[in-house]
């Protein structure tokens, strides 16, 4: 009986030890484990407080405009005000003083050409020539500045060309020219025009103003 009751004594010792153990070992894992929940907790608490603090400060350096843009902006006003938009009735305005500088065209402007002091000479070599003087004059109230042209007769021909001929002005060229052409000289040649430039003119005006006298 005292073998019986000894044995079932170190059983129950043995049983509450490992109880004891076995409670204590749980108890610190659930503490630890409530320790790490509170780290977390702590941990997240942190972050959302880092969150709430930095968010204002990026949203601020976003809506911040840099200074590039305020001198690239400043700049663009600079060079728009610049530029200057016309409207048609300025543009008319301009365009009327433009062609205020140009006298007026007169119904009654003509250029005459005509010959003066013409004679024929037979040199002792049996050769015909005919020396004359040609005239342009102008009755236009703008300067000539080059009219170049050719007159045209049945059996001769020449070449004139003037320049810089001065408003209302005469100029003229002495010309001597060969052949039995001469002695049809008397007639009205034919006027090609080849140029014709006066101010304000343009050269099909100014050609029809070009006009043969005898």
């Amino acid at each position: 009986m005292k073998k019986q009751r000894h044995i079932l004594l170190t059983i129950f010792k043995k049983a509450t030890l490992f109880a004891v153990v076995f409670m204590l070992t749980t108890f610190s894992e659930t503490k630890s484990q409530m320790f790490d929940f509170e780290d977390i907790t702590e941990t997240q608490a942190e972050n959302n407080l880092t969150n709430d603090v930095t968010e204002p400060k990026t949203s601020a350096v976003k809506t911040q405009p840099s200074s590039k843009n305020i001198s690239i902006r400043s700049l663009a006003e600079q060079n728009k005000s610049k530029f200057v938009q016309r409207t048609p009735n300025q543009n008319n305005k301009a365009s009327e003083s433009g062609a205020s500088k140009v006298s007026p065209i007169d119904p009654n402007e003509e250029i005459y050409m005509y010959m003066r002091n013409f004679k024929i000479t037979r040199n002792l070599s049996n050769r015909v020539n005919c020396s004359m003087r040609f005239y342009l004059e102008s009755k236009v109230k703008e300067k000539i500045s080059n009219i170049s042209y050719r007159l045209k007769w049945p059996k001769i021909e020449t070449a004139l060309s003037f320049s810089n001929v001065s408003p209302e002005g005469t100029a003229y060229y002495d010309y001597t020219l060969l052949g039995n052409g001469c002695y049809e000289m008397d007639s009205a040649p034919n006027i090609i025009v080849n140029r014709c430039r006066i101010k304000g003119r343009t050269q099909e005006h100014c050609a029809s103003l070009i006009k043969w006298r005898k």
